[in-house]
């Protein structure tokens, strides 16, 4: 009895196992099934990833294409507007060159002109130097009110034979209010020799005193830059003067002159 039910036990074991087993075989075919299953969904999904990228790619190759092609298209169309501007533009050139020239021209023909007018003005100017010297540098002055005071030879100046300068108008005074300027300064340096009457006496200064002036200019002219009144005294001047006395005629003037 022991014997038979010990290999009862032992049978029912070997079945026990031998359903394990195959239990076990069964859900590792299952596993590598759905294992094999897997990986080719995997597969598939891929191969439907990498198309679904190649269409992509290949829509977006198309439409730089046709982006290309517009670009090409609005390219070309620059050129042609440059190339119409650039003609435009050639004309435009050609046209103000040719206006720039008739201008040149034409301010040539007034150049001229206006050079002819402005020689002639100074031909015209050069005459009149000619034939103006000190009383008509003093009439200018006496016309703009203006006093000299210190009108001698030491203050004529030559720049060219034919024309005749003022200068040194330190002493000059305005008088064009009065027409007559009055000092009171008897400390002030003055050509005592050069004065007026009324000047020496009452420091009274009118245009009429430069015509004064003038005359001793003139006397000073004629002797070659001699010195006025030579024998006299700078301090017995007014006193001479107011009792009548007026230089001699030099021995190089003549009588007419």
């Amino acid at each position: 009895m022991v014997g038979k039910r010990g290999n009862e036990g032992w049978e029912r074991e070997e079945r026990e196992r031998g359903r394990r087993g195959k239990k076990e075989r069964e859900e590792r075919g299952r596993e590598e099934r759905g294992g094999k299953r897997g990986k080719r969904g995997r597969e598939r999904r891929e191969r439907e990833e990498r198309g679904e990228k190649e269409r992509e790619e290949r829509e977006r190759e198309r439409e730089n294409e046709k982006e290309m092609k517009k670009e090409e298209g609005r390219e070309g169309e620059r050129k042609r507007e440059e190339m119409k501007e650039g003609g435009k533009r050639e004309r435009w050139k050609k046209e103000r060159e040719r206006n720039e020239k008739e201008r040149k021209k034409e301010e040539g023909r007034e150049g001229g002109r206006e050079r002819g007018e402005r020689e002639r003005e100074r031909k015209k100017d050069r005459e009149k130097r000619k034939r103006e010297g000190v009383t008509e540098r003093q009439e200018y002055l006496a016309k703009n009110k203006v006093v000299h005071r210190d009108l001698a030879t030491r203050n004529i100046l030559l720049s060219s034979p034919s024309l005749v300068k003022i200068s040194d108008f330190g002493l000059s005074e305005d008088v064009y209010e009065q027409n007559v300027f009055q000092t009171r300064e008897a400390s002030e340096r003055l050509p005592i020799k050069w004065l007026a009457l009324e000047s020496l006496l009452h420091n009274v200064y009118t245009t009429k005193s430069d015509v004064w002036s003038f005359g001793v200019v003139l006397w000073e002219l004629v002797t070659m830059g001699a010195n006025p009144y030579p024998h006299i005294p700078l301090c017995h001047i007014p006193n001479v003067l107011k009792k009548g006395y007026r230089m001699e005629r030099p021995a190089s003037c003549s009588p007419e002159m």
